[in-house]
């Protein structure tokens, strides 16, 4: 959502410019979300009925050092808000994650496992899988060779400006 916001969001200081408001790209990362996977009868808004996984966040750190009151608040979350930010997590009726920590997951325990799963000669295993990396990338360059002049040009002279004042 973040990033569709930033891309969509005003290219100039003209506010009749056609853009995306942070309401209407809540509105395209929840309900109509819902609605594209084929769950929108069930999900997708809080409603009495629907399932519902809710994500509480700490309002207070999103807002430092310094915001507005008068921002509205889904401007707050989708430009300010972070992971670190998340507190609390229920997903059908459950906590998850409470006051940032995991309720039903022992991290260091899946750490644990995880290293274990690591056969012990995955260095060599890498190594010869990534053997001839190298001979493709070398081979790609050669292919691309002629795209690099009009490539290096658009670098330079994007078509798209984001939110310039030109």
């Amino acid at each position: 959502m973040r990033l569709t916001a930033k891309l969509h969001r005003l290219p100039s200081h003209r506010l009749d410019s056609d853009h995306l408001r942070s309401g209407e790209v809540f509105k395209m990362g929840t309900e109509n979300g819902a609605e594209v996977l084929g769950f929108g009868e069930s999900a997708g808004k809080l409603e009495k009925g629907r399932q519902a996984d809710i994500v509480l966040l700490d309002l207070g750190r999103i807002c430092e050092p310094f915001m507005y009151a008068g921002h509205h608040p889904l401007d707050m979350l989708l430009y300010r808000g972070q992971a670190r930010d998340v507190r609390t997590v229920l997903v059908g009726g459950e906590i998850l994650l409470k006051n940032g920590k995991l309720t039903q997951i022992d991290r260091e325990e899946v750490i644990r496992k995880l290293r274990e799963s690591i056969p012990a000669d995955y260095e060599d295993q890498f190594t010869k899988a990534n053997t001839l990396f190298p001979q493709l990338r070398a081979a790609i360059a050669t292919q691309c060779e002629q795209s690099y002049e009009e490539i290096e040009e658009w670098e330079k002279n994007p078509y798209y400006f984001l939110n310039n004042r030109f």
